[in-house]
């Protein structure tokens, strides 16, 4: 492969633009011509690796070795790994003596369980936990342990000692100092971890030099809470909201635009209106002080001003529908309104707190109040040629309950006394959906805000997934 028949695959793997200099180009080459044309191979001894511009050209070129691998072999979900190398990479670079010590504290930390062995011929077991009220409480907030237990029983010969911390809720709760972040990023970019080895059975490390931070000099403290986790020239940072609980939210977007990375929707230093639009954030205000070491910590839903590590949890896991008629395919679905049942969780209802913020509040109030006013929508088109129009002003109250079914189910929970009373005024609470009686949508609403439910994808219908965004520029669609 010469450098001609390598920019034409960049292109065709939709790298344009990455390679934009002539000494990008010329390293490009010589890489090349040392794995003699193999994508799949970076000779990692080349004295320019650390260069200037020759990490993105590395980057580039590991990116489409990765691609094609995923091809070959038929890779489920890639994005996962790479979310599991940004989960890590910050602690690479940490000295491992003081993460081993930094998780040995975070043992005793409330509201946390530790799953780890102390011999590679151990057992999986629960090692330590700290959780909160009686016995059948524990043994509730304990279950992701058991789970993880079971997941990784038939390998688990084959895992060295090792004690994970796991946060037992669905939040997480480890908000990042960039700064600090920032620190151990470059100093895992710098140097090498010890290198870990086996021989049949026997284990060992080598001396391998490496660069790490001293967790003993932390950056200064930060005191503006969410905005603590975003870089300096951030959105969040730049231009910063009013977080204070007694303002007024951020007005609605006047213009809406294609999403083309999801991801980057989700991210409150990239969009903070997001801080005064999500439970998860509205639930601490103007958010918390960040801890001064990164600590390794496993939680179930990371926002992206987390660091807690992202586990992949049996307990959002569902299997397929059985019988498969309780899930007929797209064209034999009954109902076309977009449909959602879920509680009232996702932050506490009280009288201090702005719970008529959330997502879920704002969500069923959107499709089940407000029918004497007006709504834009666009009118289908006459043929596939025709090019949509304008939007129209309509009456909501005959267009959203033919096209939503959205309700909360049951009765109020996580609130006040005087607010559980109160929800119970203004919204409907309608009896819960089994499989069978969902599965007549063509249209299922996700609106958990912090993660994609994996059920999500074992169904015949379209998903439209809220993420921490506002209103419909906050909604992308997939079909199962």
């Amino acid at each position: 492969m010469d450098l001609t028949q390598f920019l034409n695959l960049c292109e065709t793997q939709k790298w344009r633009g990455r390679i934009n200099t002539a000494e990008q180009a010329v390293l490009l080459e010589k890489l090349l011509k040392n794995t003699n044309g193999d994508t799949n191979v970076i000779h990692h001894e080349d004295s320019t690796i650390g260069e200037s511009g020759v990490a993105d050209s590395i980057h580039l070129l590991t990116h489409i070795s990765r691609w094609s691998y995923v091809q070959e072999h038929r890779v489920q979900l890639p994005d996962e790994y790479d979310q599991i190398y940004k989960d890590l990479e910050p602690f690479w670079g940490i000295d491992p003596k003081d993460l081993q010590m930094i998780q040995r504290d975070w043992e005793g930390h409330a509201d946390s369980y530790t799953i780890g062995k102390d011999q590679i011929e151990d057992s999986i077991t629960l090692l330590n936990y700290t959780l909160p009220g009686n016995d059948k409480l524990r043994y509730n907030l304990a279950a992701g342990a058991f789970q993880v237990m079971e997941l990784l029983e038939d390998v688990e010969k084959f895992i060295p000692a090792f004690r994970a911390v796991f946060s037992p809720h669905d939040n997480p709760n480890l908000l990042t100092d960039w700064e600090l972040k920032d620190m151990a990023l470059k100093a895992a970019k710098r140097g090498e971890c010890k290198l870990f080895f086996c021989i049949g059975m026997i284990c060992n490390t080598t001396d391998v030099r490496y660069s790490v931070i001293d967790i003993n000099n932390p950056p200064p403290v930060k005191l503006d809470g969410w905005i603590s986790a975003c870089a300096p020239d951030s959105a969040a940072r730049t231009a910063p909201i009013d977080l204070d609980p007694r303002s007024p939210p951020p007005p609605p977007r006047t213009s809406k635009t294609f999403i083309h990375n999801h991801r980057l929707v989700m991210d409150p230093c990239n969009h903070p209106e997001l801080l005064r639009l999500h439970g998860q954030f509205l639930s601490h205000n103007r958010g918390p002080v960040p801890h001064r070491v990164m600590i390794p910590q496993f939680s179930y839903s990371p926002t992206m001003l987390h660091h807690d590590i992202t586990p992949s949890m049996p307990m959002n896991w569902v299997e397929d529908i059985i019988p498969r008629s309780d899930d007929p395919e797209w064209s034999d679905k009954e109902d076309d309104r977009l449909h959602w049942r879920g509680r009232n969780t996702g932050m506490w209802h009280g009288r201090k707190t702005q719970w008529r913020l959330a997502q879920r509040t704002r969500l069923v109030d959107l499709a089940l109040k407000g029918y004497e006013h007006n709504i834009s929508v666009l009118k289908p088109r006459s043929d596939e040629s025709s090019r949509v129009g304008p939007a129209i002003a309509v009456k909501k109250g005959r267009y959203a309950p033919a096209m939503l079914d959205i309700a909360f189910v049951i009765g109020p929970v996580s609130c006040e006394d005087n607010t559980c009373d109160e929800l119970q005024r203004i919204f409907e609470f309608r009896i819960p959906h089994d499989a069978k009686m969902a599965g007549k949508y063509k249209y299922v609403m996700d609106v958990s805000g912090l993660r994609v439910m994996n059920w999500s994808m074992l169904l015949n219908y379209a998903l439209l997934q809220i993420t921490r965004s506002t209103e419909t520029d906050g909604l992308a669609d997939s079909k199962g």
